[in-house]
């Protein structure tokens, strides 16, 4: 009797591997039409199954720009610091650059961007920048 419920639980688990493989793939194959992530699609349809099947079939296609900007690791990264370039001034006695990119906001004494114009813990306009500081 134990014999035939390790033997019928060993063909269910392979049955829903199968499965998941079936779907992953369906889903591999339509993210891969949609400019999406394989691999990402592949584990969505193997996990989920039929609805993740259905979720691949909604997602929309991305263009070609779209889906090299995903695929870059830049894109991750490439909008948390962009403030935090500075541009040398042309004239480098014109304007004064600061040699840290932060300072201490004279408020609440949080730590904030050297160019800020409000302090984005008490909300509070910051005086303006003199050539002298």
């Amino acid at each position: 009797m134990y014999e035939s419920s390790t033997n019928y639980t060993a063909i269910v688990i392979g049955i829903i591997f199968v499965q998941g493989v079936i779907f992953g793939c369906a889903c591999a194959i339509l993210a891969n039409s949609k400019n999406r992530s394989i691999g990402g699609y592949f584990f969505l349809g193997f996990f989920l199954g039929i609805i993740g099947l259905l979720i691949a079939v909604g997602v929309p296609k991305l263009n070609e720009q779209e889906s090299k900007d995903r695929k870059s690791t830049s894109y991750l990264w490439k909008n948390q610091y962009e403030d935090d370039k500075h541009e040398e001034p042309a004239d480098v006695d014109a304007k004064v650059v600061p040699a840290v990119s932060t300072k201490e906001c004279p408020f609440c004494a949080e730590t904030i961007k050297y160019a800020a114009v409000v302090c984005r813990y008490c909300g509070r306009d910051l005086p303006e920048r003199n050539a002298s500081q």
